[in-house]
Formats: C-alpha cells, structure tokens, sequence
C-alpha cells in the first residue's frame, strides 16, 4: 500500500466518480483505476460497488475513508513540522516556459500543483526560445515546457502535453482561402512571415517546406500578433500553430489546415527525471501520472 494510493482513493470518494477524480489528479483514468485494483487486492477487500453509476463505496470502504484522510492529513502534518529543517533550495522548482501556456491551458495545473504542495516553490521562467534552450542545457532549469524542435541535439527527457499542427494563415481575400486545405508544396511561389528564426516554430516551418522540396520566401519575422496583422493587411501568408489562433485572430484572415498535418506539439522535459531533486520528480510525476 502506497501514500499515492490512498490519495487515488480519497479523490474518487470526494469526486464521487472515477473520471471526476483522474481530472482532478491530472492522470488518465487507467491509470487511477489500475492503483485502486492493486489496493483492493493488496488490502483483500473490495472498496467500490462497480455496479452503479457513481463511485459507491462498500462497508469497507466506508471503513478505510476515515483511516485514509487521518493518516493522509499526519503525513501533510509531518511534512510541515520538518519544513524548517529541510534545505530551502531543495524545495524550489526551476521551471523554464514558452509564453505558450494560456493558449495550451497549461496555468490551471501549475496553480493547481503549487495549492497541493505549498512545501514547494515553483518558479516560473518565462522566456523565448533561444534562452530557454540555453538555460535547460547550461542547467539553469529543472524541468522546460516548450516544443520537441526546440531539444533537437539536446539530452532529454520528454512528455507529450498537448497535440497542436501547423496551419495556413492568408488574407481573406487570397485564392487559397476558400480551400478546405492546402497542400504544403502549392505554396512555393509564396511570400511569407514567419515567427523570429531563433523560434523552433521558424525551424519547424523551414523543414516542413524544404521537405516538399522547396525554400520559403520569408520577407520578414516577427511576433505572433504582427504576423497575424501583416497576414490581415495583404502582406504575406503565414504558417502558425492552430492554438495560437485561439489568442490572436483575426477577421480578415483566413485559416486553413494543411493537407498532410504537420505536427506542433508541446512538451514537458527535463534532461532525466532520475536526476531531478525530490521537489523537481514530485512535479514530473504530478504532470505525466
């Protein structure tokens, strides 16, 4: 029997079903169910009457609730009557972001951490890409939050937080606009802005195009929301992940997905969760499960 495992238990009867509680813990629902199996089996009694909707406990486990939320509060006590002895530094979290995290709500499960572990200080770094990478190799951050591309040549450690792909973004007025997608190669005789070229989104769009076989003819870089006005007033097109649309958009332009999608994902990363200090692995673990 394990603390993680009460803890499982203890959601699922405040949350009154399984789902509710694996949103709650941030873990998938398999997974949440597979630790209460162990538990039961461990413990030779069955804990919830799998037969009803809702997460109904049985006679014994009306009996471990109670346990559980006593042994579970002396552990948080215990905890706590040790913070002043404990090494200060070893209880902060470095954590180095893309300024990516409202569009991917990823702010939610940080301030969700830090109100679960208040033993622990995280603090967040938010930078572009070029320092963020700089900063993880040179050690500066525990752990990242930003896209594969950006760890290209870099020893790490990554789990996939968000699914996301590029998309085609042209004036309302451009001939393409009306597609319900474009092939990437079509767009070769194009003009086009894109994110600064130190931004794995600029490396990720420059291998995107080269691989059908052609260079794009960038006019000029720029920030998200300068691209998406430039695209608006006829200057160029662009090439942007669909979930930065959900902050900056715009009227006069339109979006288009890409025949064959190209990938633009975000991930956690550290450069191994073995090395992390125990604050940096309580992080990791709450985030993948």
């Amino acid at each position: 029997m394990t603390l993680e495992q009460l803890q499982y238990f203890v959601a699922i009867v405040e949350s009154a079903t399984f789902f509710d509680a694996a949103e709650s813990l941030h873990i998938a629902q398999s997974t949440l169910s597979k630790q209460i199996r162990n538990l039961e089996l461990e413990l030779d009694v069955q804990l919830f009457d799998r037969s009803r909707r809702h997460a109904s406990l049985t006679d014994a486990g009306r009996v471990l609730y109670p346990d559980a939320v006593k042994l579970l509060k002396g552990v948080q006590g215990m905890k706590q009557h040790l913070a002043p002895y404990q090494d200060s530094r070893r209880s902060v979290i470095h954590l180095g972001v893309l300024p990516i995290l409202h569009q991917y709500r990823l702010n939610p499960v940080l301030r969700q951490f830090a109100k679960s572990h208040p033993e622990i200080t995280l603090m967040i770094d938010e930078v572009e890409d070029e320092p963020l990478r700089q900063g993880f190799r040179q050690g500066s951050y525990d752990l990242i939050i930003g896209r594969p591309e950006l760890l290209t040549g870099v020893q790490s450690t990554c789990h996939l937080l968000a699914h996301d792909r590029l998309v085609l973004l042209t004036p309302a007025g451009h001939p393409l606009a009306g597609r319900p997608d474009v092939p990437l190669e079509e767009l070769s005789g194009e003009s086009f802005i894109l994110m600064h070229p130190s931004s794995s989104i600029y490396r990720l769009c420059l291998t995107a195009c080269q691989k059908k076989g052609f260079q794009p003819a960038v006019t000029r870089t720029a920030k998200i929301e300068s691209i998406v006005s430039a695209v608006a007033a006829g200057e160029a097109v662009s090439l942007l992940p669909y979930s930065n649309l959900d902050v900056f958009r715009h009227e006069n332009v339109a979006v288009i997905p890409l025949q064959e999608p190209v990938a633009a994902d975000v991930v956690l990363a550290c450069q191994s969760p073995k090395k992390l200090p125990l604050c940096g692995r309580t992080l990791w673990k709450y985030i993948t499960g």
